[in-house]
């Protein structure tokens, strides 16, 4: 990686090194719970439905931080890396 700072360096190794750690089941109930927080807020006219984002971001890239720091996964074996 020439030509980029340490931080730069840093940053995309660990972007590159993401596993997947939502898979399966828990992929859909967080997508499916995300669009149901996003439509309340919608339907109530609270911003509060933006919480919604973070259940469905999750699910979409198939990663989600707090699984990490828990060392927790729902993807088998075979389907841990990307």
């Amino acid at each position: 990686m020439m030509g980029r700072s340490h931080f730069e360096q840093k940053y995309v190794k660990e972007v590159v090194d993401m596993k997947r750690n939502v898979c399966g089941d828990e992929e859909i109930i967080r997508a499916v719970l995300g669009i149901v927080i996003m439509l309340a807020g919608i339907s109530y006219g609270s911003w509060w439905g933006a919480i919604g984002l973070i259940p469905f971001i999750t699910a979409v890239i198939e990663f989600c931080p707090i699984n990490q720091a828990i060392h927790h996964s729902s993807c088998s074996i075979h389907t841990s890396t990307r």
